[in-house]
């Protein structure tokens, strides 16, 4: 089976395992995480939005990956520099990016900051207007007067003229297209005060294809490894400690994820600590599973 194909039915599997566990959820009376009111915290019914509500028991098995990304934002080189964060969907991407990005060391390594989530069907103008509405709104300075009536050419040099005397880092999450550097690079200017940018991508063409005009520095990510997945779903799940009598359904659990990161931290916020155990049967669970 082509590899490809094997991941999509791999993560088409877990998407199953995900639905039935939620549609049995009341059955075998598992409790969410703000029925239980164990959290204040929105809850999140797209599995892909989970990266944008990090707990820090969600930073599991990226420590390391953690640590060196920070020291490459904020290490003495005053040269532009891209970091690209590659690997196929659901290993945890965006989740290490935005801890990274709002890491207290970074964010005070740079004077402004902007978080661009990058849709398929993006413009050019819709970028550079996100890109300079979140500058501005970082460092607390007014947004440019006209800046919805200002066209591409207009944004660009907007956006070079706010950036000028700055130390910058952009992230510019979920990136598709392999040319996505032609249409921003102009407008990221290089000014020798270290500035960085950060995109997170599936593809590796993207990361190669930035090579043409900066520096880049890649980081592929790779599934957990079965004691790091094990360790993401117990803090997700029982908020540390597997109960006995559960422990081995919830390692079968795990194994189903993959060590995908997105699964584990989507299928451990549906299942808690709170049951009756007079009505668990875990054997019927296992098998509905």
């Amino acid at each position: 089976m082509n590899p490809h194909h094997q991941i999509a039915s791999e993560i088409q599997d877990i998407k199953l395992s995900l639905g039935r566990i939620k549609e049995r959820s009341t059955r075998f009376e598992f409790l969410s995480e703000n029925e239980a009111g164990r959290t204040k915290a929105p809850r999140i019914g797209d599995p892909r939005m989970a990266p944008y509500f990090i707990e820090e028991t969600q930073v599991v098995g990226f420590e390391s990956a953690r640590d060196e990304l920070v020291r490459c934002l904020v290490e003495e080189n005053n040269e532009l520099m891209l970091v690209a964060l590659v690997g196929m969907g659901g290993l945890g991407k965006t989740t290490l990016a935005k801890h990274v990005f709002d890491s207290q060391l970074v964010k005070k390594n740079f004077d402004c900051r902007s978080f661009i989530t990058v849709s398929q069907s993006y413009t050019i103008r819709e970028l550079l207007t996100e890109m300079i509405k979140k500058f501005c709104k970082d460092s607390n300075e007014p947004i440019p007067r006209g800046l919805q009536n200002m066209d591409d050419e207009t944004l660009i040099n907007q956006v070079r003229q706010y950036l000028e005397s700055k130390r910058y880092l952009v992230l510019f999450d979920d990136v598709w297209k392999d040319n996505f550097s032609d249409g921003i690079e102009h407008a990221l200017i290089s000014n020798n005060k270290g500035s960085r940018i950060i995109v997170t991508t599936r593809k590796m063409h993207v990361a190669d294809y930035f090579r043409k005009s900066f520096p880049v520095h890649v980081h592929e990510l790779q599934r957990l490894p079965p004691d790091k997945a094990w360790e993401l779903f117990c803090n997700k799940t029982f908020r540390g400690h597997c109960p006995t009598e559960l422990e081995e359904l919830s390692r079968e659990i795990v194994q189903k994820c993959g060590g995908l990161q997105l699964a584990i931290v989507a299928i451990g916020g549906l299942l808690l600590t709170n049951y009756k155990k007079t009505n668990y049967n875990a054997h019927i669970l296992r098998e509905k599973c």
